[in-house]
């Protein structure tokens, strides 16, 4: 399969699909992830929008209280955060 990798194609673009073969699309970067996790054999837990939404608050509320906690002490700390 050929893909056509472009990071501003969200998908709501018109194209003009008549001039692709049957094993090539065109993706933006979910779908490319989405694409190299199919062909590696690889799988994550899906999440819905909400729950990801509710991770993603708790993480940010974690990292400013500690971001809070170092400014009190006059102290600066980097933090590192994933999002899955």
């Amino acid at each position: 399969m050929k893909l056509f990798y472009s990071p501003s194609f969200s998908g709501f673009v018109y194209t003009d699909s008549s001039r692709l073969m049957f094993n090539e699309r065109l993706v933006d970067t979910a779908a490319l992830v989405e694409d190299i996790k199919l062909h590696a054999g690889l799988s994550t837990e899906h999440k819905e929008d909400i729950e990801r939404t509710v991770d993603y608050y708790k993480a940010m509320k974690t990292l400013l209280n500690s971001c809070k906690d170092d400014r009190n002490n006059g102290t600066r700390k980097t933090v590192t955060l994933y999002l899955l």
